[in-house]
Formats: C-alpha cells, sequence, structure tokens
C-alpha cells in the first residue's frame, strides 16, 4: 500500500523529501524535526516498510502477547513545542469539565441532578461535598489535530480507561534495528511517557500528602470487573512500576498494589474502626477500574478522608460525553473566564446536547434538529456514555432517513451528543504487509490530577474515508516518544 506522491513501495535510493506530500511533510515537521527525519529514513530502506507484530516479542508477559490490538510499527516523535501544545490542551480541558458542577451549575445538587439523570438531591448534594474526586481525576481524551489546534472528541473519565497497555511494547519498539539505528545515528535521547507510573506517582503523593499512608506503608487497591483475567494480570505487573515509584518518592514508603473486586463481599474491601481493608492489609488508596457502583464501605472511608478514591462517582459522572456540550454553548458566556472561553473555541468541536428546540452555531441562532438534519454530512451523532465507538454514527456514513430517525429518538432520550465532525491532519505510517499509507489519527492523551500523564495514538488509513476511530474497530495503536526528553522512562 502507499501514498500519493510516493513511488510504489520503498527502495534504496528513493528522494524521500522530494516525494513526500507537502501536507505529510507540514504535519510530521509539527511534531518535530526528528519525525520527518524519520520518515526519510524509513522511505529509503526496504526493512523499514515490513509490517512488525510487536505482540510476537517472547519477552513479553504472555497475557500481552494475546494483546487484541495491533501496534503500528513506526513509532511517533514529538518535539517540546508540540508536547507543550498538547499538555496544555489536554490538562486544561480536563480542569474545565472538573469544574463543570460549581461553574455551570452553580453547586446546585437538584440542577446538577436534573440533567445527568440523578435525581436524588440529597445524594447529589452527598456527592458534592468535600472531599468529591474532583482535581484529582484520572482522564483520558481523544483529540483530533486538524492543522489548526488539538480539538477535544470527548473526555473519558470513568472505570475503563483504555491505552495505558501501550508501556508494554515501547522496549520492543525501540530495540526493533530500524529503529535502534535511526536514533544511533540521530544521536537523541527519547522516552515514552509511561502512564501507568504517572498515575501511580500522583496516587503516592496525594495519598501522603492527606496522610493516608499508615505506619510506613501505602498500598493501592485496585477494583476490577469480575473474570477480567487480563485486567487481573495487569494489576500484578503495575506491582514492579510502583515498588520503582515507593523507591524514587523520598516518602520510605513500603507498599503493594492488590486486586479485588466489588462483588467480593467479605474477601474484598471492608471498614474496620473507620479505616479500609482489603483482607488483613490497611488500604491507602482504590483505583476504579470496574463499571460497578462505589461500595458504601468503600466510600464512607473515602469522605471521612481516611482513604484516597479514584475516580468516584461524581467524577464517572462528568466523563457523560453531554459535558462537552455544557461547556460548547457556554464558549461565549460569563460563566466562564475570557481565558476559558478562548480554550474551548480552539480545543472544542461544536457540540450540544440532543433536545427539540433552539441553539447556536458559531453565534449564530438555529434550530437544532433542522440544523442537524440540513448538515448531516458535516456531524456526528453519539451516546453519552458510550465507549469504543458503539452508537456512534458518522452523518456523512448514515442515510438520510436513519440520521432524521436516530435524531427524533435521541431527542426524546436526552442521552445523546452531537457534534461537528473533525477532520484529521494527514499522516504517513506503515500499512499492510510491506508498505505505507496516509492515516488519520486519534490522540488519546492522560490528565491525572492536573498533570499530563502520557499519550498515545489510534491509527486508521485514510483511503477508508471518514470513519470511527477506535481501536476495537480496526485502529492500529502507536506509540509516541518525547523527543530530548529529561532522564526517565524509555
Amino acid at each position: 500500500m502507499t501514498t500519493a506522491g510516493l513511488e510504489d513501495g520503498p527502495r534504496p535510493g528513493l528522494d524521500a523529501a522530494a516525494a513526500l506530500p507537502v501536507a505529510i511533510r507540514a504535519t510530521h515537521e509539527d511534531l518535530s524535526q526528528q519525525s520527518i527525519r524519520f520518515l526519510r529514513y524509513a522511505l529509503e530502506r526496504p526493512e523499514a516498510a515490513r509490517r512488525v507484530d510487536y505482540r510476537s516479542d517472547a519477552a513479553l508477559p504472555e497475557w500481552m502477547r494475546r494483546y487484541p490490538y495491533e501496534l503500528q510499527p513506526w513509532p511517533t516523535f514529538v518535539g517540546a513545542r508540540k508536547l507543550r501544545q498538547i499538555e496544555q490542551a489536554t490538562v486544561a480541558l480536563a480542569r474545565l469539565v472538573e469544574s463543570i458542577p460549581e461553574r455551570i451549575f452553580g453547586g446546585d445538587p437538584l440542577r446538577l441532578g436534573e440533567f445527568y439523570g440523578w435525581p436524588d438531591e440529597l445524594l447529589m448534594a452527598l456527592l458534592l461535598s468535600p472531599p468529591n474526586g474532583l482535581g484529582t481525576c484520572l482522564a483520558r481524551g481523544d483529540f483530533v489535530d486538524d492543522g489548526e489546534d488539538f480539538k477535544c472528541l470527548e473526555l473519558n473519565i470513568g472505570a475503563t480507561i483504555g491505552g495505558w497497555q501501550d508501556r508494554f511494547f515501547a522496549r520492543t519498539c525501540l530495540a526493533l534495528p530500524s529503529i535502534a539505528a535511526f536514533l544511533a545515528r540521530e544521536g537523541v535521547r527519547v522516552r515514552h511517557r509511561d502512564t501507568w507510573r504517572s498515575a501511580l506517582t500522583l496516587v503516592l503523593e496525594n495519598g501522603c500528602r492527606l496522610g493516608h499512608d499508615a505506619a510506613g506503608r501505602f498500598d493501592v487497591a485496585v477494583a476490577i470487573n469480575p473474570g477480567d483475567v487480563d485486567s487481573a494480570l495487569a494489576v500484578e505487573a503495575s506491582n514492579d512500576v510502583f515498588q520503582e515509584v515507593l523507591r524514587d518518592s523520598g516518602t520510605g514508603c513500603a507498599g503493594e498494589i492488590v486486586r479485588c473486586t466489588y462483588q467480593e463481599g467479605m474477601a474484598g474491601l471492608t471498614a474496620r474502626d473507620g479505616a479500609l481493608f482489603h483482607r488483613d492489609r490497611r488500604i491507602s488508596a482504590v483505583i476504579e477500574a470496574t463499571d460497578s457502583q462505589t461500595p458504601a464501605d468503600v466510600y464512607r472511608c473515602f469522605k471521612a478522608r481516611r482513604v484516597g478514591l479514584y475516580n468516584g462517582p461524581l467524577a464517572k459522572m462528568l466523563g457523560d460525553k453531554r459535558s462537552l456540550a455544557l461547556l460548547s454553548q457556554h464558549e461565549d458566556s460569563d460563566l466562564l473566564t475570557a481565558a476559558e472561553r478562548e480554550l474551548v473555541r480552539r480545543h472544542l468541536p461544536w457540540s450540544r446536547e440532543v433536545v427539540e428546540g433552539h441553539t447556536t452555531y458559531h453565534g449564530e441562532p438555529v434550530d437544532l434538529l433542522d440544523f442537524a438534519l440540513a448538515h448531516r454530512e458535516s456531524l456526528v451523532l453519539k451516546a453519552a456514555q458510550g465507549r469504543q465507538g458503539i452508537d456512534v454514527y458518522l452523518g456523512s456514513r448514515t442515510s438520510p432517513e436513519e440520521w432524521r430517525r436516530r435524531l427524533v429518538e435521541a431527542a426524546g432520550m436526552r442521552t445523546m451528543l452531537l457534534q461537528e465532525y473533525v477532520t484529521s491532519r494527514p499522516y504517513l505510517f506503515q500499512c499492510g504487509d510491506h508498505g505505507w499509507a496516509r492515516h488519520q489519527a486519534v490522540w488519546g492523551t492522560f490528565s491525572f490530577g492536573g498533570s499530563y500523564g502520557g499519550a498515545f495514538l489510534r491509527l486508521l488509513p485514510l483511503d477508508r474515508g471518514p470513519e470511527i476511530i477506535n481501536s476495537a474497530r480496526g485502529a492500529t495503536e502507536g506509540l509516541i516518544f518525547e523527543v530530548d526528553a529529561p532522564p526517565g522512562d524509555l
């Protein structure tokens, strides 16, 4: 598979600089000089264009060799300037979403509950009262770079945030002969930011600051879904990272990560004397990687400030995709500061909850349903609580009849988001058994309690046209390496 403007297949001596289309060159130069130099290097070497399955590395844990998604063989090198743009958009938008209960609803539990479908006013008031988990959220934003800026399609704050698994493949990628030779020739230092390490560092630092460590120990429980074997193995593997975090923290704490499910009853997490225990082990923090509701014992200990909880029910609620619609519709409102209004204009595509009635489109008054029908091909309809590309409908791939039917249904349910479609700028990546192709990309970027936690790519060939770019729907995942980064992770 090849890209228009390039010769058929890679061969030594190809003048890669001349062959690269202008748009491709601009995209990769914007990432870093190493990114564009790597393309020229790869296009001149047939071996670099061969498909490589990183999952076949015998050094990987067996369960990671069963990883269901294929990785893109070519890495992405991001320089300091581009990294700052990614970091700022990721963290600032996550912070703005966390502020929605107070900023948009004035802390009113009744109004907040009505919008998100939590009708119990007293329960919502309890969730809002501090501590509430806001400010320490573990989140992943899905961004598209359209050539002007990063646009946030959704912000995932909740139980099953994918993308951290790519950390296992970083060493395999760097050990590939063509990659290793390129880096040696360039003489640059790169690192793959470990999302696990970033998250666990936040959990430890925040917990020690609040006094959740006990007798020189800091043990973390990760709650997973019952029967999720791969997540269970992943929790065990995370202990190696946690030991590094403990060693480098300077706290002197020992500790471990234990796994549990919220269905285990007395064998899981229980409260005793105001503290939380996993069997006989005192727990300092709970990370929820489960769809199950937070148990009363866990939440009572959290509210009593005896344990950290990531993310908790209020944070999960804000993961509703309609949260972005709230910000989008207030992009000219005094509820946001001037800087926040500019943030929304730059980084959020036009987004609205699907309801009957009037709204605005970039300042112009419109009837929402009439507008959506007339501009079907430039819009996307998605479920507010959906994931893995399920219940996402691209207007350009949906017939007018079905589009109308789904809009009418959505307006009655108030559980759908309407959003302007964002077109990815073109990237060049390896494709097929031996070759390359132009790709479109979604950036999965992590924000942990106000700090940037790394990123990965999901990539799909451009010749597939407008499409839902999701690993579960056939996209390959791409590793991101930061160029000339300070010493740390690979």
